[in-house]
């Protein structure tokens, strides 16, 4: 019997693409601030954009050289961008259809939300979109130890502990086959995967995943069927 769902956040709850983008528009104003670039902000952020689809690890690199960065900025300025893109508050339409998807399952399952990464950024999220108040509880990285975060066994199984309810008594709702299905499949946790049309992950598979669906919303509809 399912007692409990357990939902990412990124690409799952709220879309990861609007974060970077609200993220980007926080680093073209800085920029703008410091008198660097005296470029449209809209023009900074489409940079950041076209860094990202070259080299997502190195994006604010990629925006120093095109804006020509020199020395002794140079050296700080990715640092300072990344600072400001993690720290920013953002703006997530997306996040009315996660809050949607949560109160609908509300009635029946107790809820947690797990969400690896840096965890000054995750708590952002979930400030801005309002999610803290209709869960059970919400799990971020360096609320366990480094090397317990996913794909770790141990991050699902704290998720699980969170809800106070067996590993096998868990629904988890994710998008990203990398770290999210097969270490919650071997905990006999059944997977709902959010395969948004823009997600990061969208062209990547996995056969540990029961559901597939492309909208947050359909998530409500998968559970009941299985209640």
């Amino acid at each position: 019997m399912i007692k409990a769902v357990i939902f990412d956040l990124d690409d799952t709850l709220i879309a990861e693409r609007e974060w970077m983008h609200s993220g980007y528009a926080a680093v073209a104003a800085y920029v703008i601030s410091c008198g660097i670039s005296d470029r449209a902000p809209s023009e900074l952020v489409a940079m950041m954009h076209e860094c990202y689809e070259r080299d997502s690890r190195h994006v604010f690199d990629g925006l120093a050289g095109q804006l020509g960065v020199d020395d002794p900025q140079r050296a700080s300025f990715p640092k300072s961008c990344a600072d400001v893109y993690r720290h920013h508050t953002p703006e997530l339409p997306t996040a009315e259809a996660g809050r949607a998807a949560i109160a609908s399952c509300r009635p029946f399952y107790r809820l947690v939300i797990a969400t690896g990464g840096y965890a000054v950024a995750q708590r952002a999220k979930v400030l801005a979109g309002g999610f803290a108040p209709l869960v059970d509880a919400v799990q971020y990285s360096d609320d366990l130890p480094a090397e317990c975060e996913k794909p770790h066994v141990r991050w699902f199984e704290r998720a699980a502990e969170l809800a106070g309810v067996h590993t096998q008594e868990c629904v988890h709702v994710a998008d990203n086959p990398l770290k999210d299905f097969e270490p919650a499949r071997s905990l006999g946790m059944r997977t709902i995967r959010v395969r948004r049309p823009d997600g990061i992950q969208r062209d990547l598979e996995s056969a540990a995943v029961d559901v597939e669906v492309v909208d947050i919303g359909e998530v409500a509809g998968v559970l009941a069927k299985w209640r």
